[in-house]
Protein backbone atom coordinates (compact mmCIF):
# COMPACT_ATOMS: atom_id res chain seq x y z
CA UNK A 1 0.00 0.00 0.00
CA UNK A 2 1.34 3.44 -0.86
CA UNK A 3 1.80 6.11 1.80
CA UNK A 4 -1.01 8.19 0.27
CA UNK A 5 -3.37 5.19 0.27
CA UNK A 6 -2.48 4.35 3.87
CA UNK A 7 -3.10 7.96 4.90
CA UNK A 8 -6.45 8.11 3.08
CA UNK A 9 -7.62 4.74 4.40
CA UNK A 10 -6.82 5.24 8.10
CA UNK A 11 -5.20 8.49 9.21
CA UNK A 12 -4.82 7.27 12.80
CA UNK A 13 -2.97 4.09 11.79
CA UNK A 14 -0.84 6.18 9.41
CA UNK A 15 0.00 8.66 12.19
CA UNK A 16 0.82 5.85 14.62
CA UNK A 17 3.18 4.32 12.07
CA UNK A 18 4.86 7.69 11.51
CA UNK A 19 5.29 8.10 15.28
CA UNK A 20 6.78 4.60 15.54
CA UNK A 21 9.27 5.40 12.77
CA UNK A 22 10.21 8.67 14.46
CA UNK A 23 10.81 6.95 17.81
CA UNK A 24 12.91 4.30 16.06
CA UNK A 25 14.98 6.95 14.31
CA UNK A 26 13.99 5.61 10.89
CA UNK A 27 13.72 9.05 9.32
CA UNK A 28 14.28 7.86 5.75
CA UNK A 29 11.11 5.76 5.99
CA UNK A 30 8.90 8.67 7.09
CA UNK A 31 6.03 9.70 4.86
CA UNK A 32 7.14 13.32 4.49
CA UNK A 33 4.71 14.52 1.80
CA UNK A 34 1.47 13.98 3.81
CA UNK A 35 3.34 15.09 6.94
CA UNK A 36 4.02 18.47 5.37
CA UNK A 37 0.77 18.67 3.44
CA UNK A 38 -1.31 18.00 6.53
CA UNK A 39 0.62 19.95 9.10
CA UNK A 40 -0.39 20.03 12.72
CA UNK A 41 -1.70 23.56 12.25
CA UNK A 42 -4.33 22.31 9.78
CA UNK A 43 -7.68 22.38 11.57
CA UNK A 44 -9.30 20.25 8.86
CA UNK A 45 -6.69 17.58 9.51
CA UNK A 46 -7.41 17.69 13.25
CA UNK A 47 -11.15 17.48 12.59
CA UNK A 48 -10.65 14.45 10.34
CA UNK A 49 -8.36 12.81 12.89
CA UNK A 50 -10.93 13.41 15.65
CA UNK A 51 -13.72 11.97 13.52
CA UNK A 52 -11.62 8.89 12.73
CA UNK A 53 -10.78 8.43 16.41
CA UNK A 54 -14.42 8.95 17.38
CA UNK A 55 -15.61 6.30 14.92
CA UNK A 56 -12.98 3.86 16.20
CA UNK A 57 -13.85 4.55 19.86
CA UNK A 58 -17.55 3.93 19.18
CA UNK A 59 -16.74 0.74 17.27
CA UNK A 60 -14.35 -0.60 19.89
CA UNK A 61 -16.36 0.28 23.00
CA UNK A 62 -19.94 0.10 21.80
CA UNK A 63 -20.47 3.44 23.55
CA UNK A 64 -21.80 6.52 21.81
CA UNK A 65 -21.43 9.26 24.41
CA UNK A 66 -18.34 11.00 23.06
CA UNK A 67 -17.95 14.69 22.20
CA UNK A 68 -18.57 15.53 18.52
CA UNK A 69 -15.55 17.85 18.57
CA UNK A 70 -12.22 17.55 20.31
CA UNK A 71 -12.59 19.19 23.74
CA UNK A 72 -8.88 20.01 24.05
CA UNK A 73 -6.81 22.84 22.63
CA UNK A 74 -4.37 21.70 19.94
CA UNK A 75 -1.49 23.63 21.52
CA UNK A 76 -2.02 21.68 24.77
CA UNK A 77 -2.20 18.33 22.98
CA UNK A 78 1.12 18.99 21.29
CA UNK A 79 2.92 19.54 24.61
CA UNK A 80 4.94 16.42 25.41
CA UNK A 81 3.89 16.25 29.10
CA UNK A 82 0.19 17.06 28.53
CA UNK A 83 -2.44 14.57 29.63
CA UNK A 84 -6.20 15.10 29.46
CA UNK A 85 -8.10 15.69 32.70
Amino acid sequence: MTHAAAYEQDVIAWANEQARLLRAGQFARLDIEPSLKHSLDDTDWWCDAWNDALARAIEETGLSEFPDQCPWVIADILCQDWKPD
